[in-house]
């Protein structure tokens, strides 16, 4: 009688076995849903990390100010105080005002203007002068020049003449897009690129390989325009990206892996655009949705090809990464209202972190 017993326990036990081996598992709930990436050489993994001031932050940008190995954030705030925020190597930061005065900053960029080894910082704002804080090496910062007031929406930082000393371009909305070449004196030689147009973002990059440093402006309404750096500090326009409009950023990736700069265009209303640099600029179809605001380049995964970020006005970061040859949308993250996006190492694991710059809500640091 045990024998029998015994039997039919063990029949019943295949028997629930295999059905639920047939029985598909089911699928995650609350998953964002995504589409799906022909194949991704690696999953980037993003999870909310710290959160700053609620402000009106229109701009940000990153740097290890005191080289202790993890990256700082500065904030540029528009009627306010912008802010340095040092990381703490914890998961929390220390803030500290840039100034005492309150600006309408619009941009803010990172570069070590006076080859002290020490990154500084240049804010752009509007209608008032833009302003160079100078790096004491703890992340202490003092007004070292004022220039120009203006209205500054973005900045491009580089060598553009080539003399080791680091220079800055300033995209403006309808007064004149500029140059400022660094006479390493703590002085600046302005130098006109354009004027007149109403510009919202600009980007340098080499894109005729001559090893100088071009330029290319995000226009609103009008096409977006690539100007070459034909040295002796000048400028020419080389191409206007016709049938860019509302167009609020731009980015720069070698989105064919051809060893040229392509060029990412963020629009408002209309889609955005990719121009293949074959010289001339050739565009492409549609990549993504428009209603943006902000666009990043950078390596998140540390396979050597840069993803594309963007920032958009329906509170989410897209993520597109690059899989067999071609872009597609990797990952999908709840944002807010983006206004402004940069890359930073913020906990020293090697891999570039996000931080994201909120109108009128706290800007967060998303950690890869």
């Amino acid at each position: 009688m045990k024998k029998e017993v015994l039997l039919i326990i063990l029949l019943f036990s295949l028997i629930s076995c295999q059905r639920a081996a047939e029985t598909p598992k089911e699928t995650a709930q609350n998953q964002p849903v995504l589409e799906s990436p022909k194949t991704a050489s690696l999953e980037i993994e993003l999870s909310q990390f710290f959160e700053l001031e609620k402000e009106h932050t229109y701009s940000i940008a990153s740097s290890d100010f005191n080289k202790d190995g993890f990256d700082d954030v500065v904030t540029g705030v528009f009627n306010g105080q912008s802010k340095v925020f040092m990381n703490n190597k914890n998961g929390t930061f220390t803030k500290t005002p840039l100034s005492l005065n309150k600006y309408n900053t619009q941009a803010v960029s990172v570069i070590d203007f006076d080859n002290d080894g020490n990154d500084d910082i240049v804010i752009g704002n509007n209608n008032q002068p833009i302003i160079i804080f100078k790096n004491d090496g703890m992340g202490v910062f003092s007004v070292n020049a004022e220039l120009d007031k203006t209205i500054v929406e973005d900045i491009a930082v580089d060598d553009f003449d080539l003399d080791g000393f680091d220079d800055f371009a300033i995209a403006t909305d309808f007064k004149e897009n500029c140059v400022y070449f660094n006479n390493r004196d703590g002085t600046f030689e302005k130098i006109v690129v354009s004027k007149g147009i109403p510009s919202t973002s600009i980007q340098a990059a080499d894109f005729n390989n001559d090893g100088k440093i071009d330029l290319v402006i995000g226009v609103n309404r009008r096409p977006s325009e690539v100007y070459l750096n034909e040295g002796a500090r000048n400028f020419v326009l080389h191409a206007q990206l016709d049938g860019t409009q509302n167009t609020k950023a731009v980015a720069v990736v070698d989105y064919d892996d051809d060893g040229k700069e392509d060029i990412v265009i963020g629009n408002n209303k209309n889609a955005n655009k990719i121009y293949l640099n074959k010289d001339t600029f050739t565009e492409q179809p549609a990549f993504g949705d428009g209603n943006i605001y902000a666009l990043l380049s950078a390596d998140l995964d540390n396979n050597g090809f840069n993803e594309i970020v963007v920032g958009d006005y329906e509170h989410s970061l897209r993520i597109y990464s690059k899989s067999n040859g071609d872009y597609s949308l990797l990952k999908t993250v709840p944002a807010g209202y983006v206004h402004d996006l940069a890359a930073g190492d913020f906990d020293g694991n090697g891999q570039l972190d996000i931080a994201v710059a909120r109108d009128n809500e706290n800007s967060i640091i998303y950690l890869s």
